[in-house]
């Protein structure tokens, strides 16, 4: 059977909803459009020929645009061939199933460069659903009630899932809007369309993790040292100044984080990245890509967070997924190392800090 109609479009695809006949189970069939490939080069070329132009004219000099070609070069091969977003699923279906998170299994046995087929799933994709919860709030408060859906808790599972991805995992889903989310019954979510996933090299994640500790210890001071390290080069400047004005933004953020009343975009991880990019910028630091990679992700998933718990505290939910990673690589450690070899593996099961 195959449904003629697309249940989902974007840009170089759309999904039908098939069921397979020797399976007798139905899937989600991802086909890519016609000449995606072509129209890809041809805007490759464009985008090509502007970085040569603002290269040559030294515009923002200190900006890697030979890096960011590279870097696109690397999406579009990777997006324009199915067969990655299928390995990137299974994987992540792996790596996701701790977190409570379900991820649609893989059908490869019908999988293509062109082609992706995967488990159909029953779901409430976050788009659809915040687009109701403004046009019809009563409906969709009756839908919650019948199929126990609680919008905090899942915004937590959210925040939970994409911090263990990052920080513990390296592994992670790098495209996270509402269209790719799905709510299932009791609080359950899904991922789908694994095509942008991302991980960070081992240097600059352990940087960033540390980055990411001091905002729930409040050593703002060390943060602005390790943002200064995660940039990709530091011009001939005052380093004292810069420093300053690092932690003054960090500084500043971390107190309307304390202020219930206040919007969610002048507490989120989006709004503190771009102010901190804003000053790095302005003394013409240059920006690693990673961490661009990273905040695109987390931006992407602001989209669903700010309906879902306006007043979320990122630096509470931080500090509680260090809490939480500490106890499950103690358990691992202890897991791997025996009752025997507790007392031998001491030193990596406590570190000192670094």
């Amino acid at each position: 059977e195959w449904e003629d109609r697309p249940v989902a479009a974007a840009s170089i695809g759309q999904v039908h909803r098939a069921r397979l006949r020797h399976e007798q189970v139905w899937v989600a069939v991802k086909v890519q459009k016609p000449y995606s490939a072509e129209l890809f080069g041809r805007d490759f070329h464009v985008i090509d020929w502007v970085v040569r132009l603002v290269t040559l004219l030294r515009v923002l000099p200190h900006v890697k645009w030979r890096d960011g070609l590279v870097e696109l070069r690397e999406i579009m091969r990777e997006e324009l061939d199915f067969r990655f977003e299928a390995s990137s699923t299974r994987t992540m279906r792996k790596i996701l199933r701790p977190h409570g998170i379900y991820v649609p299994k893989v059908f490869s046995a019908y999988c293509s460069p062109l082609v992706m087929v995967t488990e159909y799933l029953d779901m409430v994709l976050m788009a659809d659903y915040l687009r109701i919860s403004r046009e019809d709030p009563a409906r969709v408060e009756q839908w919650r009630q019948e199929n126990a859906v609680r919008p905090r808790l899942v915004a937590r599972h959210l925040v939970r899932s994409f911090q263990r991805q990052l920080l513990e995992d390296n592994r992670y889903h790098g495209d996270m809007h509402p269209g790719n989310i799905g709510l299932l019954r009791g609080s359950r979510v899904a991922l789908i369309d694994f095509g942008t996933t991302n991980f960070t090299e081992a240097g600059y994640l352990e940087k960033f993790r540390f980055f990411m500790r001091t905002l729930a210890t409040g050593e703002f001071a060390k943060g602005a040292d390790l943002s200064l390290m995660m940039a990709a080069g530091l011009p001939p400047i005052d380093l004292a100044l810069i420093h300053t004005q690092l932690t003054r933004t960090l500084q500043s953020w971390a107190a309307r984080t304390w202020v219930k009343d206040l919007p969610f975009h002048d507490k989120s991880m989006d709004n503190l990245t771009m102010e901190m990019m804003n000053v790095l910028l302005r003394f013409r630091c240059t920006m690693e890509w990673a961490w661009l990679r990273i905040h695109r992700a987390s931006s992407t998933l602001d989209a669903s967070l700010i309906e879902l718990d306006p007043g979320i505290d990122y630096r509470r939910r931080t500090g509680q997924f260090f809490a939480g990673a500490e106890r499950r690589r103690v358990k691992r450690a202890l897991s791997a190392a025996g009752a025997r070899r507790v007392v031998a593996t001491a030193a990596d099961v406590l570190p000192l800090p670094g």
